[in-house]
Order: C-alpha cells, then sequence, then structure tokens
C-alpha cells in the first residue's frame, strides 16, 4: 500500500495528513487525564465503638479494694439491734461486684450482706446495716442479720473484730478494735487521709464523727469522715 505524506505547517503547529485524510497533531503531547476532582467518598467514622473499647464487666472484690471507713459500734438514740452499722469505702479503680459479700468477725460472727444493688464504683460509700428502718435516720445500702452470738453479725462495746470477707473467701479488709475504742451515742471513722486497708490498722486514723442524725445519735453514714 503507498501512503501519501503531506505535511504543512500553520501557526497551530505542525499537521501531517494522509492519503486517507486521517489528522495528527504533532505539536504537543496530548494532556494527561484531570485527577483534581473532588472525592466524593465519606471519611471513616471514627466515633464507632470497637471490641477493643468495650468496658470489662464488674468483678468480685480482691484484698484491699474495700476499705472499712466508720463504724456505728454504741448507737444510744435507738437499740443496738437497729442502730449498728458498717461503711465501707470501694478503694478499687474498677466497678466492683459485692454479690455474697459477708461480715464477720475472728470468732463465731459470719453474716452475709443482702444489698439492694451489689454493684459498687470507684471511690463509693456504702453502709450496711443491722436494720433499713428504725435505725436512727441512716441510709443503707445494704442490711445484715443482727446476732450477737454465731449465725450473724454484731459490734461489741468493748473489744472485737470486723472482717469483710469476699463471696470467693477473700479477706477484703480487717480491723481489729479493743476496750476504750467505742463511743457512746457516736460513730467511729477513718480519717481521710487514711482511707487504706492497711491504714486503718493504725487506732490513730480513727476518731468519733460529727454529722447529726436524727436519732439524737452522731456520725456520717454514707458522707466523707472528719479528719482526726
Amino acid at each position: 500500500m503507498l501512503l501519501l505524506l503531506i505535511g504543512c505547517e500553520t501557526d497551530q503547529g505542525l499537521f501531517v495528513y494522509t492519503d486517507d485524510m486521517a489528522v495528527t497533531d504533532t505539536s504537543a503531547p496530548a494532556s494527561p487525564e484531570d485527577t483534581s476532582q473532588p472525592d466524593d467518598t465519606p471519611p471513616p467514622d471514627d466515633t464507632q465503638d470497637t471490641d477493643d473499647e468495650q468496658v470489662a464487666p464488674p468483678r468480685a472484690p480482691r484484698a484491699g479494694e474495700l476499705v472499712i471507713s466508720e463504724l456505728m459500734v454504741n448507737p444510744v438514740g435507738v437499740s443496738d439491734e437497729t442502730g449498728e452499722w458498717v461503711e465501707l469505702y470501694s478503694a478499687a479503680s474498677v466497678e466492683l461486684d459485692l454479690s455474697g459479700l459477708r461480715l464477720g468477725d475472728d470468732g463465731v460472727d459470719d453474716a452475709e450482706v443482702a444489698l439492694i444493688d451489689p454493684i459498687v464504683s470507684p471511690g463509693e460509700l456504702i453502709v450496711l446495716c443491722a436494720s433499713a428502718s428504725s435505725n436512727g435516720g441512716v441510709s443503707c445500702q445494704g442490711t445484715y442479720l443482727y446476732q450477737s452470738f454465731g449465725g450473724g453479725f454484731a459490734l461489741s462495746n468493748s473489744e472485737d473484730e470486723v472482717v469483710v470477707i469476699a463471696a470467693d473467701g477473700t479477706v477484703v479488709d480487717a480491723i481489729q478494735y479493743s476496750e476504750g475504742f467505742s463511743v457512746a451515742g457516736q460513730s467511729l471513722g477513718v480519717a481521710p487521709g487514711c482511707l487504706d486497708a492497711s491504714a486503718n490498722d493504725t487506732a490513730s486514723c480513727w476518731c468519733a464523727q460529727s454529722g447529726a442524725l436524727s436519732s439524737g445519735d452522731v456520725g456520717n453514714p454514707g458522707s466523707w469522715n472528719d479528719g482526726c
């Protein structure tokens, strides 16, 4: 096949004509494809939860994660049977499940606590009472059977022990007090700087509290204690 090439120069460049009249512009390369068009793809959603962000469920307390923080040993405005109570502070960094929690001593006392809500948050104070009513105006988060000769729990006015026991048998906290510790009509509380399962073993960390109760007794159940 004979291909006839004829070229001519114009002010638009050099054009080459073939015998079949096809036209090719050799003045410049073809423009590249424009890739600057906006991307309509939506950005990823950073607010979506992932499995790694799931919060661990509440667990049973370990040793030292509950601190005995206040005791009403010898109420006067109401009877011991209805007016005794134990306050606990959660020193844990996670939510705790107190299901099956027990109060005991080194002798015969051992009573399971009936809790309104067994889940306790970090830094929370809970009050466990011998009675939920006729107790001198105390708001209780749990109750236990008051009984001083075994099968329950009671606080001696002279000397005694308080042992907090988890459902699996772990001793979470324990204290011992001696003759002269209790004050008639006043609770004994741990100073804020001693809210620790070791520091609350020290007698100087405990002192009588000053909050007024409706029975005429004095204490700070469910509130931060006075300094000592």
